[in-house]
């Protein structure tokens, strides 16, 4: 796996909540709203970082009550507004892993980072929710694939 060690800086975000599992439908119509949101206001270019958090682990919250936010760095003066939040996600060390494929792969790709890296790693998950910076997405790339890097926010064992 390629999993490096890294100390994130926070980033603060507006975000639009999807409350109702992690399905394309849903999650696609909360980017949908955030990205005509952005667009309107010129947040969305080269430079725009597009986060998305996911809360819950599927194989143990029920598919229909798993969290997922999908974000966007703002400048902390952004007002947001409507079914628009905004937060802080906070820096700190992370386990990044660099995740290259098509979204049905996506929570094999969890799986492995969790399942298998982690318990070699010497480091257990931090109280915070890991999160996708996404590099690229299905519609930027010819074979329809993601490009993002996982970010599991982390401390030492005790």
């Amino acid at each position: 796996m390629n999993v490096s060690i890294k100390e994130l800086p926070p980033v603060h975000v507006a975000y639009v909540a999807n409350m109702g599992g992690y399905t394309q439908e849903k999650i696609g119509k909360a980017w949908s709203t955030l990205c005509r949101w952005a667009a309107a206001r010129n947040l969305l270019g080269p430079e725009a970082e597009l986060i998305g958090m996911s809360f819950d682990n599927p194989d143990v919250t029920p598919a229909e009550r798993c969290r997922y936010y999908a974000c966007v760095a703002i400048s902390p003066h952004t007002l947001t507004e409507g079914p628009i939040g905004a937060m802080d996600i906070p820096g700190g060390r992370h386990a990044v892993y660099v995740f290259h494929g098509v979204m049905k792969n996506i929570p094999e790709a969890y799986r492995e980072f969790y399942g298998a890296w982690l318990p070699a790693s010497g480091y257990q998950p931090a109280d915070r929710p890991s999160y996708e910076i996404y590099r690229s997405t299905p519609d930027e790339h010819r074979k329809g694939e993601f490009r993002m890097e996982i970010c599991m926010p982390i401390e030492s064992l005790r």
